[in-house]
């Protein structure tokens, strides 16, 4: 039998250099607002958030149903005071989230 042996050493692999794109870093804006508890006033910071995607507008934060009203009043509001929509995803987080 005309059979070549295996030395056991694995056939050498050249290895390549794959260029990765630098990552882009999302763009954060913070503000602070305050909201009336009873007669207290409570700190409220806001963080919005524009990242490549599908383009939307998305309200997180709230604990209650009122997240779709309160979407549903901010997008007008920004509308009101002709605000153009990038076409990015936009979040916005409502912090402490136990505020209602």
């Amino acid at each position: 039998m005309n059979a070549q042996i295996d030395s056991g050493t694995p056939p050498k692999i050249k290895q390549v250099k794959v260029k990765q794109k630098p990552k882009e870093k999302n763009i954060v804006n913070t503000l602070t607002a305050a909201t009336l508890e009873g007669v207290n006033a409570k700190v409220i910071e806001v963080e919005a958030t524009f990242t490549k995607g599908l383009p939307g507008f998305a309200v997180v934060g709230l604990a209650s149903s009122d997240i779709q009203e309160s979407k549903e009043r901010t997008k007008s509001a920004l509308l009101t005071n002709d605000f153009v929509f990038p076409p990015l995803k936009i979040t916005v987080n409502l912090s402490p989230s136990d505020i209602f």
